[in-house]
């Protein structure tokens, strides 16, 4: 059940990452196309305005200079000149008097009354009408020249509006494509980024399935956070390892040196069973008590070394006269020497000490 539930723990992250990776990557993408779509939008509508104003500038001038007739000739002169038409073009005196009108056919059905007229002089106003030619957009602008006259330009944006339609199917094609990536890219970023998750699973089930504590997790990418959490984890296993080892050293030694005081201890009891005598029976009672203190000294003493050399006893140093601890050892060993019949001398200065835990 543990393994069902890690699984469904690591893919619902994993799911979560993947589903993050791509919102973002979507988001992020498709504001980058509409920034894009904004600018050319905004481009291509700066482009045909200076286009208008340039146009109506230049007609303007033929106009004041030779009136209608002049600016009938520029116009001509212009559209030969393959000039970006076709144009609508109207010169307006007061309020209803048209001086000039040129515009195609398709475009006389949409009413230029509608049309801002700018009070005075030097004034400049936009407008957009539809020509009602097929949905057909003008972008007219109307000016008040210095004689009072409104000299009114348009030009239809039906080629910007074709190009932007174009270029927003592309942007459509553009955003599946990026969905889909973003789909494939959070699939492929997920895998790689629970890799290090997988390996530490499958070192953990290795060491509970088999109690070996000797399996340790490959460290593909040190210094990223997974990099130090997968280190974090071999230093762990590295010193239960060593805890381990130190456990079965230190019960080796118990075994290998309690073998001599306990077989001492049973020949006590062994030799008081056999005896009536008080006086012996007494001696073997002191005998077994004696062999039972150094049994739990040798105990302790053993797990002390252990706990020191695993690193996990806490020491408390303190100062402690050599003499006291070579002559604590020779207590230790004695009955061996005894046995072995080895003889034990020390020659020790009274006065050297050293910081030790004495516990």
């Amino acid at each position: 059940m543990s393994s069902n539930w890690n699984d469904r723990l690591r893919q619902t992250f994993g799911l979560r990452l993947a589903w993050w990776y791509a919102v973002v990557f979507v988001v992020s993408a498709a504001a980058l196309v509409l920034i894009t779509y904004l600018l050319l939008t905004a481009t291509l509508r700066r482009q045909d305005r200076d286009f208008i104003q340039t146009t109506l500038v230049q007609f303007a001038a033929a106009y004041v200079g030779g009136g209608p007739n002049a600016l009938a000739r520029e116009i001509q002169r212009a559209e030969e000149a393959g000039l970006e038409g076709p144009l609508f073009v109207r010169t307006v005196r007061g309020r209803r008097d048209v001086l000039f009108l040129s515009t195609p056919e398709r475009w006389r059905q949409f009413d230029p009354s509608q049309l801002a007229e700018p009070e005075l002089s030097g004034q400049q106003s936009w407008a957009t009408l539809s020509t009602g030619n097929e949905g057909e957009i003008l972008e007219v602008l109307s000016a008040r020249l210095p004689d009072g006259t409104l000299f009114q330009l348009g030009k239809s944006i039906s080629r910007r509006a074709e190009l932007l339609s174009r270029f927003r199917r592309a942007l459509l094609l553009n955003v599946l494509f990026i969905v889909v990536i973003g789909i494939a890219g959070g699939a492929m970023v997920t895998h790689s980024a629970l890799q290090p998750l997988r390996a530490l699973t499958a070192t953990v089930s290795s060491i509970m399935r088999t109690g070996r504590t000797s399996a340790r997790v490959p460290v593909d990418s040190p210094g990223d956070a997974l990099g130090d959490l997968t280190v974090l984890v071999n230093a762990m296993l590295d010193r239960i390892d060593s805890v381990v080892s130190g456990m079965r050293g230190a019960l080796d030694n118990v075994a290998h040196d309690l073998r001599t005081p306990l077989a001492r201890l049973r020949g006590t009891a062994e030799a008081a069973l056999t005896s009536e005598d008080p006086a012996v029976l007494r001696s073997a009672l002191a005998d077994s008590l004696e062999e039972s203190d150094r049994i739990i000294a040798m105990l302790n003493t053993l797990m002390d070394i252990s706990e020191a050399e695993t690193g996990t006893m806490s020491l408390r140093l303190e100062p402690v006269r050599l003499q006291d601890i070579i002559g604590e050892t020779i207590d230790l060993y004695e009955h061996v020497a005894e046995e072995e019949r080895v003889e034990i001398e020390t020659r020790v200065p009274g006065t050297v000490t050293l910081h030790v835990d004495h516990r």
